[in-house]
């Protein structure tokens, strides 16, 4: 145990996130979050069509799913700097702004 000290490998928070463990955690809930998001709007439609009698708007659904994880993103993820037309453009770009970051 004393080696691991003096060559600074004692797996304290900040080595942890240095060696990206931890984000790659915190990574794993925020594409959860994400993919619930999208299967929660797509199962809203699908009960609206069913229920309702509605047809499903595949545009309606995609828009609706891009702007509640856009809105979900910006407001729990604190380095998240991007616009809604930046995300509407290229979401892939914006996630990996927020790896980096």
């Amino acid at each position: 145990m004393t080696w691991r000290v003096l060559i600074n490998k004692i797996a304290t928070r900040v080595n942890l996130e240095d060696r990206w463990i931890m984000m790659l955690s915190n990574q794993c809930i925020m594409y959860g979050s994400i993919w619930m998001t999208v299967v929660g709007k797509i199962w809203k439609h699908r009960n609206k069509s069913i229920f309702r009698n509605n047809r499903i708007d595949h545009v309606e659904v995609f828009t609706v799913m891009q702007l509640k994880v856009w809105s979900w993103i910006t407001s729990m993820v604190v380095v998240a700097s991007f616009s809604y037309s930046d995300w509407c453009v290229d979401p892939l770009v914006c996630m990996k702004s927020i790896r980096k970051a």
